[in-house]
Order: C-alpha cells, then structure tokens, then sequence
C-alpha cells in the first residue's frame, strides 16, 4: 500500500499516527533522562532536542508501511483490499480499538525504537 493518499486515509480511520508519536516522544524522552536534562533547558539544548525529534520523523515512513502490513496480515486480505474494507464504519472502530493490531505493532515497534535511538545518539568518548 504505497499510494500516500491511501496511506494517510489508513492513518486518519486508523488513528495509528498518534502510536507513533509516542514512541518517538518516549525516546526523546528518554535521550534527555539520560543526559540529565530538565523538563526545560536553555534555549539551545531545547532546539538539540527539537532536531532529535525532527530526526526521529524520518522513520514514520516505516512506521506507514509496518502497520499497513501488519492490517493485511490480520485482516487475512492483499493490501489493496485493506482501504475498502477500512472504509466502512465496522471497520472503522475495530481498528481504533484493535487490541491485536496494537500488541503485535508494539513488538515491532521495540526494534525500530532502537533503530532510532541509534540514529540520534552521539557515541561517547572513552
């Protein structure tokens, strides 16, 4: 499901985005915990963790891509037919809601929350 405009209406029914978020916040988070940053900081450091968080925006594309597959995979149905079947109301709830859909994502969603650690995190001097 590559088409970016079926991609945002799976996020908009799905409301899947807000998953997302989360993660990448908690990682921000997490990166100023830390270094023993304080909830706010000089100017300065708060944009270095702006940017981290900018950084991190990079990898929705893979998020988009993930939790359309892993639809498809639950649903038992191609890709292509996922956007129909999303756009009735039933289905609309059942995936706002989806327990499964939500556990399953957040396994994966471990190793990608590494992947983007990794990407913001400046090796220390030994």
């Amino acid at each position: 499901m590559k088409n970016s405009e079926s991609m945002m209406d799976l996020l908009r029914i799905t409301r899947s985005a807000s998953i997302f978020d989360e993660v990448a916040n908690l990682l921000v988070l997490r990166i100023r915990a830390a270094m023993q940053v304080p909830s706010r900081a000089d100017e300065e450091t708060e944009a270095q963790f702006r940017a981290i968080r900018e950084k991190l925006d990079h990898y929705f594309p893979r998020f988009q891509d993930r939790y359309a597959r892993l639809l498809a995979v639950h649903l038992k149905r191609a890709p292509a037919d996922v956007m129909e079947g999303l756009r009735t109301e039933p289905m609309q709830r059942f995936f706002a809601a989806s327990p499964a859909v939500n556990r399953t994502l957040s396994l994966e969603l471990q190793q990608l929350a590494l992947d983007m650690l990794k990407s913001v995190c400046v090796p220390q001097a030994s």
